[in-house]
């Protein structure tokens, strides 16, 4: 009896993977072997294309660097004090196409707005003391920008700045400025509202102004006259850093949390619901461009897409791990670019759905373990066939 249940356990095994019938069929499983890999590589954003900072020795390994992107060109500092432009027309093989020197001890922030290009720095520094500037260039010719104006006031520190109308919103560790920059070459100060406070994220929508304050704390501003915006509501003590807006929901991301925010009456704002995640302090999320009903959250090593067609319920859909740290990210159509500690420029495609949540590396180690891993699968295949083929030819020879 112990005979007869080892072989019918054994007669199981071979039934449920069905090797005699794939052995019999060699093509079927080196087709079926390839749509396991496919579709390995469909459930998760893939990398397309890096450039590598031992290959492409732009600056330092310890810079950090931020960017944006116009057009076909990107536009990549560093705190060194110098602007790379590339030419990203080809994604597969970047191409330095011209520097831009910038006298700035420390760049924070690259952004370009209203096809004008913005770079907050940081010009002096003198222990503990330093001169935070705004410069505002001229990117119709992207090869050679042309300076137009130098913003300086007591900001202590840019942490974000936006556009509307062609006011010019800062947020800084001491409230937030507004400018009117309908003349680009002379910037008019115009207010400082929130003094004292520390205004890290914000987004204009309409005739609101929504931001952060002192890492904490969700304010409400109307802007319908610039000069003399006005608190209409808050939230306090909730314990956030980034925020983005999307239709009537604000989503902002704290630490290990991410909090969804009913603004359709701005007025009187509504914490919905409260998602817990594995955000870090230095979380940023924005919404994907072009792709509808999408959020990207970056954390230090990597980002996670999540679908908010369902605003107060978002449900990951996948994520992406660097083997580095994450400086800056941008998100344009089908990608996200990405500037870490290894890499200048790195671009991952999302355009193809996930179906959960996922993990791809940036080493090319795990590239070859995998081949070697389905080398082994097809050779043991191979082997076992051999196998049954000296099998019959004996059960022949004794026949």
């Amino acid at each position: 009896m112990k005979n007869e249940g080892k072989k019918e356990k054994t007669f199981d095994f071979k039934k449920i993977f069905n090797i005699k019938k794939i052995v019999k069929k060699p093509l079927t499983y080196k087709i079926l072997f390839i749509l396991l890999i496919l579709f390995s590589f469909l459930r998760q954003p893939i990398q397309i294309s890096h450039l590598n900072r031992t290959e492409f020795p732009l600056y330092p390994f310890d810079e950090r660097s931020s960017f944006d992107i116009s057009g076909k060109y990107a536009y990549v500092s560093s705190q060194i004090g110098k602007i790379q432009i590339l030419e990203i027309q080809n994604v597969a093989k970047p191409v330095l196409v011209g520097e831009m020197p910038i006298n700035m001890s420390e760049i924070l922030e690259v952004k370009i707005i209203d096809d004008h290009l913005f770079i907050s720095g940081v010009e002096e520094f003198f222990y503990s003391s330093q001169t935070t500037i705004l410069l505002i260039y001229d990117i119709s010719d992207p090869k050679n920008p042309e300076i137009l104006s130098k913003i300086t006031n007591d900001f202590k520190r840019i942490d974000d700045f936006q556009i509307q109308d062609r006011i010019l919103y800062i947020g800084c560790p001491n409230g937030l400025f507004s400018y009117n920059i309908s003349n680009y070459q002379e910037p008019h100060y115009l207010n400082n509202t929130l003094r004292f406070s520390i205004i890290s994220d914000m987004v204009v929508k309409g005739n609101y102004l929504y931001c952060i304050s002192n890492y904490s704390d969700f304010y409400i501003l109307d802007i319908t006259n610039p000069e003399n915006m006005v608190e209409v509501s808050s939230i306090k003590k909730i314990g956030v850093r980034d925020l983005e807006i999307n239709n009537n929901y604000c989503y902002s991301a704290g630490f290990r949390n991410l909090y969804i925010i009913n603004i359709t009456d701005p007025i009187n704002p509504i914490l919905e619901n409260t998602s817990n995640s594995r955000f870090e302090n230095n979380v940023n999320i924005q919404l994907c461009e072009n792709r509808e009903n999408r959020l990207i959250c970056k954390f230090s090593d990597g980002f996670e897409i999540f679908d908010i067609e369902n605003p107060l319920h978002p449900s990951s859909i996948s994520k992406w791990y660097s083997k580095s740290l994450i400086f800056d990210l941008k998100t344009i159509n089908n990608r996200v670019y990405i500037s870490t500690t290894n890499d200048i420029l790195k671009i991952v495609d999302i355009s193809l759905k996930g179906f959960g949540i996922s993990r791809i590396s940036d080493e090319p180690v795990d590239f070859i373990i995998l081949i070697i891993g389905i080398t082994a699968m097809l050779l043991t295949v191979n082997f076992y066939k051999k196998i049954l083929f000296v099998k019959n030819q004996k059960l022949e020879n004794l026949s």
